[in-house]
């Protein structure tokens, strides 16, 4: 891979976990956005990877709620 491949696809990447957690926490773009302090399109241009996030975006990120298997 080239390396002008590599922040596309790894802006993609974040984008599909940013989308995974918020979909495993059960939330909408917007209740994401509100508990991070992001607008909607936010959320979405981080989903869609349609923009570089921010280091302070992504930050914000480790807020998402989780679910506690157990064990």
């Amino acid at each position: 891979m080239r390396a002008s491949d590599r922040v596309p696809a790894r802006r993609r990447g974040i984008g599909d976990r940013v989308h995974a957690a918020r979909r495993h926490a059960v939330l909408t773009q917007e209740e994401l956005a509100g508990r991070a302090g992001l607008d909607r399109k936010t959320v979405n241009r981080l989903e869609q990877a349609t923009h570089s996030p921010l280091l302070d975006h992504l930050l914000v990120g480790n807020k998402l709620p989780t679910r506690h298997t157990g064990g």
